[in-house]
């Protein structure tokens, strides 16, 4: 019986405190948030490529990508730099895999430009 007395005391305890933390000032606040969240909420589903953006984000490939392009990037960061030159350029132009993103590259510009 004493152990149910000392739970809602508990109980009782939790919601003066949480009561005596909402104060004028935090319920504005609280208020003024949730305004400027419907705010954005708003914009971006008035938004539509935000809106196809995300729809994109739920896709495997567009995870796949992002994936990749930060595999890429971190692994251009720890390559040491190249001389580079025409035997250089060449030999990267051999590489089925660079062609591949060239094309890709040469489509997104193309896209791009019209």
């Amino acid at each position: 019986m004493s152990s149910e007395i000392t739970i809602q005391q508990q109980v009782d305890r939790f919601m003066q405190g949480a009561g005596d933390a909402l104060t004028d000032d935090t319920v504005a606040r609280l208020g003024f948030m949730m305004n400027e969240l419907l705010i954005i909420a708003d914009r971006v589903t008035r938004n539509k490529n935000i809106m196809k953006l995300l729809e994109m984000s739920e896709s495997k490939d567009f995870a796949k990508m992002l994936d990749a392009l930060s595999v890429a990037y971190d692994s251009y960061k720890e390559s040491p730099t190249t001389s580079g030159g025409i035997g250089g350029m060449i030999k990267v132009m051999g590489d089925p895999n660079v062609q591949g993103a060239l094309k890709l590259l040469g489509n997104f510009s193309k896209e791009l430009n019209k």
